[in-house]
């Protein structure tokens, strides 16, 4: 078996393991991040798993439509795991826009989401200690360009980062 093969099955089985943490009574989900080059195929793995009923595919998202739609649909359907193939996606927006967006997903994942305050809205239809887990891939570049941020905002610690 070649090395890239055994790669790609040893990643398959970390992200099915991050999945399953979804299952696991009084605890978080477990978030993973892949970071690597462009083309190694980060986003053909994650695709592995877009047909799982507790996965949340998402090709982009900004705050509103994420605190809106995204998370009582989640909650309702019992899904605790978002990919996000294409992290970088919500970074390419402007700066105010993007840390909204990254401040929203980090809420969810330590599942404070049910008592933010965030704009006009309340969103109680959010369970109390509703919390997702993220499982997302982004070039290595991307990665070093945002890693300050993230790791400043406390984001970056909700994930396992994995290179690819």
């Amino acid at each position: 078996m070649s090395a890239k093969v055994d790669e790609w099955e040893t990643l398959s089985h970390l992200i099915a393991l991050t999945i399953a943490t979804a299952y696991l009574l009084n605890d978080p989900p477990q978030s993973l991040m892949l970071v690597g080059a462009p083309g190694q195929g980060k986003s053909r793995l994650l695709a592995r798993f877009d047909s799982l009923e507790t996965v949340l595919r998402l090709s982009d998202v900004t705050s509103d439509p994420f605190r809106k739609k995204v998370l009582p649909m989640m909650a309702k359907e019992g899904r605790r795991h978002i990919i996000l193939p294409e992290f970088h996606k919500l970074l390419q927006r402007r700066d105010s826009t993007a840390e909204n967006t990254t401040g929203v997903l980090s809420l969810a994942m330590t599942g404070e989401t049910h008592d933010a305050m965030i704009g006009p809205d309340d969103f109680k239809e959010i369970p109390r200690n509703f919390k997702i887990g993220v499982i997302a891939a982004m070039t290595q570049r991307v990665f070093d360009l945002w890693h300050g941020k993230a790791e400043n905002s406390g984001l970056l610690d909700r994930f396992a980062v994995i290179p690819v």
